[in-house]
């Protein structure tokens, strides 16, 4: 857990820094229906990054979805499905065969 704390750290301190569409215009496919791209950049920074992890889990799995950057990464298995649909060839699921999530988080 303190090791996903240091991570979160370095990940919001990076993408958290310029986060707006001419530097990303990758975050119009963030957007939902009917959304314009000025209401989703008036949305706080983590409630994007909680955008974003959600676009990025629907592609590899249909029942992790978080709410809560901070809390609902913990366990490890949001994470491993991110690293998964983010890095497809170099990681796989085998994190969550662990039930202790000490050990869970040293795998990945």
């Amino acid at each position: 857990q303190a090791q996903l704390n240091v991570d979160w750290q370095v990940i919001s301190a990076g993408l958290m820094a310029n986060i707006n569409l001419k530097s990303h215009p990758g975050l119009k496919m963030l957007l939902n229906e009917g959304e314009t791209a000025a209401k989703l950049m008036s949305k706080t920074p983590e409630d994007l990054l909680v955008r974003w992890v959600n676009f990025h889990l629907r592609r590899v799995c249909d029942h992790k979805q978080i709410k809560n950057f901070y809390k609902d990464i913990q366990d490890g298995e949001a994470y491993t499905y991110l690293l998964t649909a983010l890095a497809p060839g170099d990681t796989d699921l085998l994190p969550l065969r662990e039930t202790d999530l000490e050990d869970r988080m040293d795998i990945l």
